[in-house]
């Protein structure tokens, strides 16, 4: 498998303080990898060494199959970052700030129009970046990362400080990015929900360790969920489901519920009630959301790390 980024048990430390601790992300080409943690988990401090802003202690980083340490440079030149808040030159246009972004990175001057009308700023192109939104001023610093036609786009926190509709924007334009562009983006943020909507993958960092990665469905299928089964047998149906284990509550006259773990238990459960003659006419799985499950795992690593 190819993959974008590939590190190798990263350490880093800030004095006596470990940041990071044997991390290893992995970041497939094509895909929207959100990286996310409680604030101090070393979210910005693993995006750094992935940019060869911080030398690590231990550990490697190839992006594209080549070593960060060796080839920074021309690795580089095939990235786009945003990292904490973006610093535009206020008193020019947005054009003028991407000419400048232009001229940086050598690219042809069609491609000011090219970001400028996928950033979605084309009509407020030559307004001074001093009277733009928020929203608009962290588009454009998008669109100066674009300028260059990054193979990949690493963005940390994008959405800080915006309101729920400057969100939807930053959003819908990364979600078209990755689909009609075929940019890899890793992409770091608190706000969960809105992960939620449009990566592919996740690592879940916590206390400088990575504590689960995957895709969004392998993140879903390790977490326990609640099943709705709706019966006209209630009384018969939590005779069957205890006397294999589970541990039913009655929802309502007609429904009942239990935990399961995945979708192969619920699998092997629904022909369990079969072969039983148990009559059922619904299931209902009552999904966690990711940020339900991101506190699951790190309540569960804070649990663990206090009984050690």
């Amino acid at each position: 498998m190819d993959y974008i980024i590939q590190t190798n048990e990263l350490d880093y430390s800030f004095g006596q303080f470990k940041a990071l601790n044997k991390v290893s992300v992995k970041v497939k080409e094509g895909a929207v990898y959100g990286f996310v943690g409680p604030n101090g988990a070393g979210k910005s401090t693993a995006i750094r060494t992935l940019l060869g802003l911080y030398r690590v202690n231990a550990g490697k980083v190839f992006l594209f199959g080549k070593d960060i340490r060796k080839e920074k440079i021309e690795i580089l030149k095939q990235v786009g970052a945003l990292v904490e808040t973006p610093s535009h030159y206020d008193h020019l246009s947005g054009r003028d700030n991407l000419r400048i972004a232009q001229i940086y990175h050598g690219a042809g001057k069609k491609r000011i129009n090219d970001v400028l009308e996928i950033a979605g700023l084309s009509k407020e192109a030559d307004k001074k970046v001093s009277a733009y939104s928020l929203g608009m001023k962290q588009r454009l610093a998008i669109a100066w990362a674009l300028i260059a036609e990054p193979r990949l786009l690493v963005l940390d926190e994008p959405t800080n400080g915006l309101d729920p509709y400057g969100i939807k924007e930053i959003r819908e334009l990364l979600a078209f990015l990755n689909k009609e562009s075929r940019t890899t983006i890793l992409i770091s943020s608190h706000i969960l929900s809105e992960l939620e909507r449009f990566i592919t993958d996740i690592g879940i960092i916590n206390k400088g360790e990575l504590i689960f990665q995957g895709s969004l469905p392998e993140l879903y299928d390790i977490s326990i969920n609640k099943l709705v089964i709706d019966t006209d047998e209630a009384g018969r149906l939590m005779d069957v489901l205890g006397r294999m284990n589970y541990m039913p509550e009655k929802e309502s006259e007609f429904s009942v519920r239990i935990s399961v773990k995945n979708k192969g238990e619920i699998i092997q459960l629904t022909r369990s009630l079969v072969n039983n003659n148990v009559p059922f006419y619904g299931l209902r799985n009552e999904q966690k959301t990711l940020e339900e499950i991101f506190f699951d795992l790190t309540n569960k690593q804070g649990a663990e790390d206090e009984q050690n």
